[in-house]
């Protein structure tokens, strides 16, 4: 998709790349504000909520992720999207929460990295 977005988007990624987390995290929010409909703000809080995670920003991680989950994803993005609630989850202690993201994934089809990340969610 070739939107208005797309060399921000990609600009945001090289710095998330070089691990630059706050200026990454400052690209992202710009698009979400810029672009508030576009599929490249939708993927920019998947982005968000891993920074957070790395970050060990827990309740910002979930309230990024739960933002990215309201938008239409590919199921691919959908995928590292409640993976990554499920880590949040888990880290606030949300256990129920945690869970209900757990049983979601059981149903998809895991790549071996994500697969890896599950299995440290549920230990």
């Amino acid at each position: 998709a070739n939107t208005p977005a797309i060399a921000q988007y990609n600009q945001a990624q090289s710095l998330l790349k070089n691990k630059e987390y706050e200026k990454a995290k400052e690209a992202f929010l710009k698009i979400i504000a810029d672009y508030p409909q576009d599929i490249y703000a939708a993927r920019s809080y998947i982005h968000l909520g891993n920074i957070h995670l790395h970050l060990k920003n827990f309740t910002e991680a979930e309230k990024a992720f739960s933002e990215a989950l309201m938008n239409k994803l590919e199921v691919l993005h959908m995928v590292e999207t409640r993976l990554g609630l499920a880590e949040a989850y888990s880290q606030l202690g949300k256990d129920a929460e945690c869970c209900q993201q757990v049983k979601i994934l059981q149903k998809e089809v895991l790549e071996e990295d994500q697969k890896n990340r599950l299995k440290a969610v549920v230990g």
